[in-house]
């Protein structure tokens, strides 16, 4: 039973990434006004069953690990979007070329260099990492490339909309709670920064002889970064919901 469950989520999981793949490119990519919706359905599932068959395909060839599969995907998303969905929201200057280009640079500065690292044909220090290095030239990209556009008065008005707060929503009540979930996860990430240092970082030094000290401020990152995203959060909630 219980392998059963396993692969009752895995196929869960997968039918629903094939779904997000169709429906990306049909409504996405390939979208125009002159095809009809039974010709986008037909695309649609023409492309899930091809991305099926050559992930099938990669699977039998090349044995892969899940946890760094996973973990390389997620970095991919972080180092491609993470610049540009930020600055969709917040900044005035970020074009739709801009962000296309943000976009384009942060996958191939990501996974250029992780694939040469999986190769073996290139070592990069830790903190050139392909995650840091596809983020730094994403955001340079659109930075570049916006100071070389304009901003249509379009998209002015669609990214303020953004910002105005239903009515429905403005509950006091309500956001007196939500406005405390981010202050108990900044709590944690102190919390998870101590159960790594007693039960990680002490160990591994005591195991190799070593101070790790490059391993103390990597980690140390974490709770600053944590704490700085969780307190954003707070006042973001504070200022757009009311007090």
């Amino acid at each position: 039973m219980r392998q059963a469950g396993i692969m009752a989520a895995a196929l869960s999981s997968a039918s629903t990434f094939l779904s997000l793949v169709g429906f990306s490119l049909s409504n996405d990519v390939f979208a125009h006004a002159s095809l009809s919706d039974d010709k986008m359905l037909r695309l649609s599932r023409y492309t899930m069953l091809g991305i099926g068959i050559v992930v099938l395909m990669i699977a039998f060839v090349t044995p892969v690990d899940l946890f760094w599969l996973t973990y390389f995907v997620g970095t991919l998303f972080a180092s491609s979007w993470g610049a540009v969905a930020l600055m969709s929201v917040w900044s005035k200057r970020i074009t739709a070329d801009a962000a296309f280009w943000g976009i384009v640079s942060g996958f191939v500065f990501n996974a250029g260099p992780k694939g040469l690292e999986t190769l073996g044909w290139i070592s990069l220090p830790i903190w050139l990492d392909p995650i840091l290095l596809g983020g730094l030239v994403s955001l340079v990209v659109v930075l570049v490339v916006s100071g070389l556009g304009k901003v249509s008065r379009e998209e002015q008005v669609y990214r303020m909309q953004l910002h105005r707060v239903p009515e429905s929503e403005l509950d006091p009540a309500r956001t007196r709670v939500t406005r405390k979930f981010p202050l108990v996860m900044a709590a944690y990430g102190f919390i998870i920064f101590g159960v790594f240092m007693i039960w990680y970082i002490r160990p591994f030094q005591q195991a190799t002889g070593t101070d790790a000290l490059l391993e103390i401020v990597v980690l140390s990152a974490g709770p600053v970064l944590w704490v700085g995203t969780t307190l954003f959060a707070w006042w973001m909630i504070r200022g757009s919901y009311g007090k």
